[in-house]
């Protein structure tokens, strides 16, 4: 049986950038409507989904675990882990066969998207909630997503792993569970069962809740024993106060792979995607995204996507209820202290490599056609070398245009 026949292809390039984005709908002809029609349609920009570096490589990253996940299913070796479970279910102590090389864990500061970058690639990988095999019978969830008990309770989290099973299959894991009142090492051996036979992929979000609760090095310990049971890779995501917790029990430690992400650096993709997002104007006057915009986005978003996004919606909701009607400094930095001041700690918690840069380092506006160089004409880069008092030729190289000095001495 060839599992790729039960999931999308596996996309690349600009088509899978297109597949991984979510743009609302927009008409330049709202801009003339009520204001009670452009507050309502300014509230979808909440709902864009731009995709970065990060969103592709986490696609690729759960594309290639969930084949070889599924590729485990229905071997010998998951037929003997089956056995193995159902007498650990019975008393008798776990052993592991299958293992999880494919399991790994996505770290990174609050609001960056790594969530919504997990969601997309989940919508992309498995457009059906199901795979549902003919012959023999079976039904397999590609993507099991649970959020980390709050309190970190094992018994909390297994129990909901059933319950969301039971939703998607209409199975009753979780009512014979609570019925004859199930230790937690049984439903250690009930959910590694359930997961051999029904899940891909299990992703637990916000797991740096164990960073802030005493059951937190139990629930990462009990962890190991569910990944060698039952034979699925298991993705972790949450900040990286989760780190110390894995480091510090080897078992699981050598079992992950970290993928870390930090903001955006202040670049040309940042750039592009401010540019994207101020595309979506609602204001009666459409503005241009300029270098001090750019720069001020980037001193109170510090590269986090979340808050740039947020910054822009606020900032168009002020001008449209105050009668500026326009975007610009003034309604940003209001939108920011009216609205977005408890992103101070934020800011103020930061590394200090993602501080506004100097004027020295600044880039130049990304042109229609990324790939075309020639766009950036050249009476462009005469002005911004005369205004950032930066010689010529240091700003052709900056921007890999081939210069060539000549001694006409």
């Amino acid at each position: 049986m060839e599992w790729k026949d039960y999931i999308a292809p596996m996309y690349e390039g600009e088509e899978l950038i297109k597949r991984l984005a979510v743009h609302t709908e927009y008409n330049e002809s709202i801009r003339s409507a009520s204001v009670a029609e452009r507050l309502m349609a300014l509230s979808s920009l909440y709902d864009m989904y731009i995709p970065t570096d990060m969103s592709v490589e986490i696609y690729y990253k759960l594309y290639l675990a969930l084949v070889h996940s599924l590729s485990r299913k229905r071997t010998s070796n998951s037929n003997t882990q089956l056995y193995e479970n159902y007498k650990a279910i019975k008393g008798s102590p776990y052993h592991g066969i299958l293992g999880g090389i494919d399991s790994f864990v996505i770290t990174g500061g609050s609001g960056i998207g790594k969530s919504s970058a997990i969601s997309r690639a989940i919508s992309v990988i498995s457009a059906d909630n199901i795979i549902e095999i003919k012959s023999p019978y079976q039904k397999i969830i590609p993507f099991l997503v649970v959020q980390t008990p709050f309190d970190c309770s094992l018994k909390s989290l297994l129990l909901e792993i059933l319950r969301k099973v039971d939703e998607v299959l209409g199975t009753k894991y979780l009512f014979n569970s609570l019925r004859t009142r199930a230790t937690t090492d049984i439903l250690i051996g009930t959910v590694s069962t359930a997961a051999m036979n029904h899940i891909g992929i299990l992703v637990l979000d916000e797991i740096q809740n164990v960073a802030n609760s005493k059951n937190g090095k139990n629930l990462v310990g009990s962890i190991v024993q569910l990944i060698n049971s039952s034979g699925i890779a298991i993705v972790f995501a949450g900040t990286a106060s989760i780190v110390p917790f894995i480091q510090a029990d080897f078992m699981l430690a050598r079992r992950l792979m970290n993928l870390h992400y930090n903001p955006l650096p202040y670049n040309q993709k940042f750039y592009s995607l401010c540019k994207i997002i101020f595309m979506f104007q609602f204001t009666k006057e459409k503005s241009e995204l300029t270098e001090e915009i750019t720069s001020l986005l980037y001193k109170f978003s510090q590269g986090n996507i979340s808050v740039i996004i947020s910054l822009i919606v606020e900032a168009q909701e002020s001008a449209i209820q105050c009668g500026q009607e326009a975007i610009s400094i003034e309604t940003i930095q209001s939108a920011y202290k009216k609205r977005l001041r408890l992103l101070d700690g934020f800011r103020s918690s930061q590394d200090k490599r993602y501080d506004v840069p100097s004027k020295e380092t600044f880039f130049l506006p990304i042109c229609n056609d990324p790939n075309n160089e020639s766009e950036h004409l050249f009476s462009d880069i005469v002005v911004r070398s005369k205004a950032m008092k930066v010689g010529i030729l240091e700003l052709l190289r900056q921007y890999n245009i081939a210069v060539e000095e000549v001694d006409i001495g």
